[in-house]
């Protein structure tokens, strides 16, 4: 994505941690591979509003840093 792409979508282009940062709800909607895996850990869920919720469309942990 780059800023003429995002602006001609009608959006913004903001960095991974501002996202978590300034989202209400967050929803990812991703093929698992070798990049997408641990892509939400617990430093991108610190970022979050205590009112922001994550909807994980997968079904499973399977993009989240695991413990």
């Amino acid at each position: 994505m780059t800023p003429a792409a995002a602006h001609a979508a009608g959006a913004l282009l903001v960095s991974k941690d501002e996202l978590f940062k300034q989202a209400d709800i967050l929803t990812i909607h991703l093929v698992l591979s070798g990049r997408t895996r641990s892509l939400v850990g617990a430093a991108e869920l610190a970022l979050m509003k205590p009112t922001a919720r994550l909807i994980n469309t997968r079904g499973g942990q399977s993009w989240m840093s695991r413990p």
